[in-house]
């Protein structure tokens, strides 16, 4: 009966559905078997304070007040493609999207609320998008949550990919898989304060792990 009423909700309703877990992928632990919860727009909390906060992030960002637009697309590619492992008998339990929309309530508690924040922030920064080398553009274009969450920014994205003329590899060569650092200029003596230079380090690593993390996700 469950089964008939939801085939009605999907006829009648026009959104594309969100890909559930497979049967076969759940892992076995000591307390049961864990799954991967689904992203769902449908169970996003506190949904306007999200929007709101995705407006105010992505202006700072086109404003150019952030340290680094790299750093920042790293964060919201992370939110993006989180994951939350759940048990296996707790995967069908979703909270009500409207319990805990209130401004007591934190932001990023579940897997639903962080991909909703960084289709906000990507769809609000996407003239950056086409700018990004081919393989990454055709990572998002694939990416199952965007057509959940926005089919049209990921219309958007696949026609940003078909025109791309940037053909960058992810299989990126060993000379760029480490940010190179020269003992000459790059320590502590040749900035102006150790939060200066702290700084400087967190950038590297930053693109190194972004470099090294694109080129090890799966297409999907």
């Amino acid at each position: 009966m469950l089964g008939k009423e939801r085939s009605m909700q999907l006829q009648q309703s026009p959104a594309p559905t969100c890909p559930t877990p497979e049967s076969g992928s759940s892992l076995p632990t000591r307390t049961g078997n864990l799954t991967a919860e689904p992203a769902d727009p449908a169970n996003v909390s506190s949904r306007q304070r999200l929007e709101l906060v995705a407006l105010v992030y992505s202006s700072c960002t086109a404003e150019n007040l952030v340290p680094n637009l790299f750093l920042e697309l790293f964060f919201v590619l992370q939110l993006l493609t989180a994951r939350r492992m759940v048990a296996a008998k707790d995967s069908d339990l979703e909270p009500n999207p409207g319990v805990l929309d209130s401004l007591e309530s934190p932001l990023f508690q579940s897997v639903h609320d962080c991909v909703f924040f960084a289709v906000q922030v990507l769809e609000h920064q996407f003239q950056v998008l086409p700018y990004l080398d081919k393989g990454t553009l055709k990572l998002l274009a694939e990416n199952e949550r965007l057509r959940c969450f926005s089919p049209a920014l990921q219309g958007r994205l696949r026609a940003a990919y078909e025109g791309s003329v940037a053909e960058v590899s992810l299989a990126m060569p060993p000379s760029v898989q480490a940010v190179s650092v020269q003992p000459e200029t790059d320590n502590r003596a040749n900035f102006s304060s150790g939060r200066a230079f702290h700084t400087f380090k967190k950038q590297g690593c930053a693109e190194t792990g972004l470099a090294q993390w694109l080129e090890r996700r799966p297409a999907d």
